[in-house]
């Protein structure tokens, strides 16, 4: 899922780039700029995303030659600072970019909280933005043109699994909901009840965990007793592994199961084995 997202992100970017560059003129490189989340919470996530760009700056130029501006050939350049999952990290990145590396486009930090931080920098210096891993909703409502976004947006994450559930069990009909307490987490669970209720569903559990939660059983306890066909929540990789094998442990057995982010990382599996399957 990731390295497809950035593949469809180095789509937009070469679109993009041809019509930035036309207008400021041409040159021999298009440089890339990235805050990425090498060390820090978003570590996992952030560790891929780097490895899904530079395999498709790679392919680019050695297959391609780089990318065709007008009747120009140009090399794609990639340089990456590591903002350690830290909003202050990435003001002070977003501005080494910007200033000494002088890149033409920046690719946003992972997760919403650091893609937030470094959004008005960007539009404040009419660089573009590709938003590949910072989905709530807030980010793309203030109005901002450089901003560029790959992928739905937060309010919308669950909204498949809903219908898909709806098509699939038609009596499938109890959902609960638990969700990790930050901005990104709670936009979707907004999103989700909007939905679910608009499907008919009935909303037997809703709660939240906080943010470096290490044990969720007894929320999970809690959740199991209101006995939902469907359990949707989770937040990022660490609470979703977490969230994952603790139910694992337990002889509670929903229908369906649906975790932000983490199964969209090998890793997931990689950390549960056949805890995994199914999610």
């Amino acid at each position: 899922m990731i390295l497809r997202l950035i593949f469809t992100s180095i789509a937009v970017l070469i679109l993009t780039t041809l019509l930035f560059t036309t207008a400021q003129g041409q040159t021999k490189t298009v440089v890339i700029g990235h805050p990425a989340c090498l060390t820090g919470k978003y570590a996992k996530i952030g560790t891929d995303v780097v490895a899904g760009i530079k395999a498709c700056v790679d392919w680019i130029n050695a297959t391609h030659g780089g990318i065709k501006i007008s009747t120009q050939v140009h090399k794609l350049e990639y340089i990456a600072y590591d903002c350690q999952s830290d909003k202050d990290q990435v003001t002070r990145i977003m501005d080494r970019l910007m200033f000494k590396d002088k890149v033409d486009v920046i690719f946003a930090p992972y997760s919403s909280e650091l893609t937030s931080r470094g959004a008005p920098i960007a539009e404040s210096h009419h660089r573009l933005y590709m938003v590949h891993g910072g989905a709530n909703n807030s980010i793309f409502e203030q109005g901002y043109r450089f901003i560029v976004q790959t992928i739905g947006p937060a309010a919308q994450y669950h909204h498949g699994v809903l219908n898909m559930a709806r098509e699939l069990d038609p009596e499938a009909q109890r959902v609960a909901l638990l969700y990790q307490d930050d901005e990104f987490a709670l936009t979707v669970m907004k999103g989700t009840l909007k939905h679910a209720r608009q499907l008919g569903y009935d909303i037997v559990y809703q709660q939240t965990y906080p943010q470096g939660a290490t044990r969720l059983t007894p929320l999970l306890t809690d959740m199991a007793e209101a006995n939902p066909d469907l359990v949707l929540g989770g937040g990022h990789f660490r609470d979703g592994v977490l969230f994952c094998r603790q139910l694992s442990d337990m002889t509670f057995r929903p229908k369906a199961m649906s975790l932000l982010v983490a199964p969209a990382s090998p890793d997931f599996y990689v950390q549960l084995g056949s805890k995994a399957e199914g999610v």
